[in-house]
């Protein structure tokens, strides 16, 4: 122990650097302590999390919504996307959604085709505080295809 005072007494350049690296340690902390996490958002599904079905008819229509809401006193900042997507359809371009959002700065999208993998929908949307996004995801099949497979989660990803 004494050979360690002895060495730290001798050489500033090690204290330097330990000082630094205890700044920075800190710095770190109170900047992720002070960051935005996805407990700041609030979501609910109409009809829970996941999207799953194995069978589509031609009059194959699903409906659900998504709330978002901010419990913050801050602007968040998130992305809406698919996660653990499985895509077994042989006619992938006939399965289609379309996304309508209320709220204030949120956003839709028209007919597209549903995504055979992980997959963003919209990129950097902000909410404001104490605000909400209520979004309605419209799915379609238009044909019919039996023993297939979609699964996948329509969620947010906090970025900011």
């Amino acid at each position: 122990m004494e050979e360690i005072k002895k060495f730290l007494a001798e050489n500033k350049k090690v204290k330097l650097i330990v000082a630094t690296l205890l700044i920075i340690i800190v710095l770190l902390i109170l900047f992720f302590t002070n960051c935005t996490s996805k407990e700041d958002l609030k979501v609910t599904y109409s009809k829970g999390e996941e999207f799953a079905y194995t069978k589509f008819t031609k009059k194959f229509d699903d409906k659900r919504t998504i709330t978002i809401e901010n419990k913050t006193d801050k602007q968040v900042t998130y992305d809406l996307r698919w996660y653990n997507v499985q895509n077994t359809l042989t006619k992938q371009d006939k399965f289609v959604y379309e996304i309508t959002c209320k709220g204030e700065a949120c956003q839709t999208i028209g007919e597209s085709q549903m995504p055979g993998s992980a997959y963003p929908i919209f990129i950097n949307i902000v909410i404001g505080p104490k605000k909400k996004h209520v979004y309605t995801v419209s799915l379609k099949y238009k044909g019919s295809e039996k023993k297939v497979k979609f699964t996948g989660i329509l969620k947010p990803l906090v970025v900011k």
